[in-house]
């Protein structure tokens, strides 16, 4: 910040920062700082509050508030590459504040000249005036002069909208949506806390189609998977840059800086990818992320310094080339910082490295060597199913009958119990349901992964020897449930005479009427606006059998050949692994979603992988480079580059050995050689 710099909060909330603006300026010796700050907000509230804030802060009186309830985001700007908007021009949608009255271009250049914001305002004014005699039949014809002719229809609705009693204040809210297309290319400096919600938090269909064409303009893409993800304060980043103060030639100024307060995520997690990869100047990157901000500076903020919730950070961005080493500092405190309170941090000066993988990245405190190669095992590593709604599925066995076992659903899932928060109400596995013994599955979750052991749970999936005993019928926007055309065979190689076969086939028959159709109704019920046969989207017309075997990746275990599964935690802050081994057994065991899995044959690289995922060496490197998220490891864990096993190598054998040693028995010698060697084939 300097002293006669333009400042922008772009979603200023109670005007924190712009009061911290205010006071630095007036360090700095300012004049006329209120013409030197702008806030934005599109929440009324927090407005008001913002207005309040910066009126305490000038303990004076200043014609205008520099704080607008306004959308920083600029909807009306469709097109990045455009140097202005099309035909000068702001649609206003009336329909958003009163039903049924449609929409109006505003033109806001009259005479092709760019108004500051007190000569939109005598403007806005002007066409007021105007509409308000034309509501109580006054010919204005004569009175249409040249820069307001373009607005003629703006007038007539706003005229008609007065003459129906509809008179809101709607040159305050003209005024409004103009300026921060007015400021686009004026401001030296954003600054700013842009909302820590994700684009899923968005429940507007129009909002959402908003930014989904943000999103691809500024080629934000990080996979389809993450797109839910994105959090908001990436559009405000690649937003912000529309701001900046451009030269003569239209470039963006040198001098030009943006800094956000942010979550952590940036470091780490996927949807911040394009961010991270703009920021190498060597990096070309997919779509516009040239185009984008470039980090240039961190202060990460430790557990004890951090007053918020989620673990944050502040990141300066500008719009120089830079490299994949960035300066930046540690901001630490002795005790931990509450919010409100101004505390005593000391700043660690640091170097952080933005680690650029074959598909990922990530911010560390070490550089990454061969980050241009990913692990064979990245590919061959598979996701388990995803077995949701818990209460579905996992149960309690409570007794034996004739063909099968007495279940319940199992407490810890227990939708009615009040040990913890539930998003949805989902329905519970019956009490004391009597369910046939093939349907009881044993099945791996990430929290019953340890190093070198894991336990399971039971859980009621209906498939028997590979095959869904359900399916899945539409009928009105909803699905029913009944027994597969060829259950008789399915049953068939279970049962011994007509009897059994007729027993077992009731047994399954009653399931699918109870509970599972019920769980299909509640389903489709706490889905909503999700559900819904009629849409192009597949993801819409997913039934609970559909997302039970979602990707093939129930089914797709049980043909997956190896005699030995080597699974890992999906999530954690520790790397957990475990080899299971083949058995026989009248169902296999399940991996869930939680946990990723590799079936080889050869014991010995099943046994190495075990090896290599426990270590404490590999967990360094991983937390180092930046690519572990704060709550998951999914296969990045692969982007460190494990080398594939090889019978030859006798590093890589001894490593087997002493895991498989460490399956038996712990021992504190083992596991230090494993790191030992982990380092020296890495």
């Amino acid at each position: 910040m300097k002293r006669d710099n333009l400042v922008l909060d772009p979603a200023c909330g109670s005007g924190t920062f712009l009061r911290a603006a205010i006071k630095r300026k007036k360090e700095l010796g300012s004049e006329n700082i209120e013409k030197q700050i702008i806030g934005f907000d599109i929440n009324p509230i927090a407005v008001v509050i913002a207005k309040a804030n910066i009126l305490l802060e000038f303990r004076k009186g200043i014609e205008i508030i520099p704080v607008f309830l306004a959308d920083s985001l600029m909807p009306d700007l469709k097109d990045i590459k455009q140097t202005r908007l099309q035909n000068d021009s702001i649609t206003i949608n009336f329909e958003e504040i009163v039903k049924d009255s449609g929409n109006a271009e505003f033109y806001y250049k009259p005479n092709g000249k760019d108004l500051s914001p007190q000569e939109m305002y005598d403007y806005i004014k002007k066409l007021m005036d105007l509409a308000e005699e034309k509501s109580k039949g006054i010919n204005i014809t004569e009175k249409i002069e040249s820069d307001v002719l373009p607005n003629q229809e703006l007038i007539e609705k706003l005229s008609e909208l007065i003459s129906k009693g509809k008179n809101h204040l709607w040159s305050f809210i003209l005024q409004n949506i103009y300026n921060p297309y007015y400021y686009r290319g004026k401001v030296d400096v954003v600054i700013g806390n842009p909302p820590w919600l994700t684009y899923k938090d968005v429940e507007s269909p129009k909002r959402q189609s908003f930014l989904d064409k943000l999103y691809v303009e500024y080629g934000l893409g990080s996979g389809s998977e993450n797109k839910t993800h994105q959090d908001m304060a990436e559009f405000f980043i690649a937003r912000a840059k529309e701001y900046i103060r451009k030269n003569d030639k239209d470039e963006i100024s040198d001098t030009g800086k943006i800094g956000f307060v942010l979550t952590r995520a940036i470091f780490d997690s996927a949807q911040y990818n394009v961010i991270r990869r703009a920021a190498v100047s060597a990096n070309k990157g997919p779509n516009n992320s040239n185009d984008l901000p470039r980090i240039t500076k961190i202060y990460d903020i430790t557990q004890k310094a951090n007053p918020f919730r989620r673990t944050s950070c502040i990141v300066i961005f500008d719009f120089k080339n830079t490299s994949s080493e960035i300066d930046g500092f540690i901001i630490d405190s002795e005790k931990k910082v509450k919010i409100n309170e101004t505390p005593k941090v000391n700043l660690i000066p640091t170097k952080f490295y933005i680690n650029i993988t074959k598909n990922g990245s990530g911010i560390g405190l070490s550089k990454l060597k061969n980050n241009n190669v990913n692990s064979i095992y990245k590919d061959e590593f598979k996701q388990g199913a995803t077995i949701v709604p818990r209460p579905y599925y996992f149960v309690e066995i409570e007794g034996k009958e004739k063909y099968g076992f007495v279940v319940s659903c199992a407490p810890e899932y227990d939708s009615r119990a009040g040990k913890r928060k539930r998003k949805k109400d989902w329905y519970n596995f019956p009490k004391d349901t009597v369910v046939e013994k093939h349907l009881i599955y044993d099945v791996v979750t990430g929290d019953t992964i340890d190093k070198y052991k894991c336990s399971t749970k039971k859980a009621v999936l209906p498939i028997i020897n590979g095959n869904f005993i359900f399916r899945e019928i539409k009928g009105e926007n909803h699905y029913n449930i009944r027994l597969v055309d060829n259950i008789d065979s399915i049953i068939f190689k279970l049962v011994k005479n007509k009897a059994q076969e007729e027993s077992i086939k009731g047994l399954l028959e009653h399931l699918s009427e109870k509970p599972y159709q019920n769980f299909e109704n509640n389903w489709e019920e706490l889905r909503g606006t999700k559900f819904n046969l009629e849409s192009p989207k597949q993801s819409q017309k997913m039934g609970i059998l559909d997302w039970l075997n979602f990707s093939n990746k129930l089914l797709s275990q049980l043909t997956r050949k190896g005699k030995y599964a080597v699974v890992y935690n999906m999530s954690g802050k520790k790397v957990k692994c475990c080899v299971l081994k083949e058995e026989k057994r009248k169902n296999p065991v399940i991996i869930d979603y939680e946990c990723y899995y590799y079936k080889t044959n050869n014991k010995l690289e099943a046994y190495y992988l075990e090896g290599i995922l426990n270590s404490d060496a590999l967990l360094e490197k991983f937390l180092e480079s930046g690519l572990k998220n704060e709550r998951h490891i999914t296969k990045k864990i692969f982007e460190l580059g494990i080398p594939r096993f090889d019978n030859n190598n006798r590093k890589h054998i001894e490593i087997a050995e002493c895991a498989e040693r460490l399956n038996k028995k712990w021992n504190k010698n083992d596991q230090e050689r494993i790191d030992e060697l982990v380092n020296e084939i890495m």
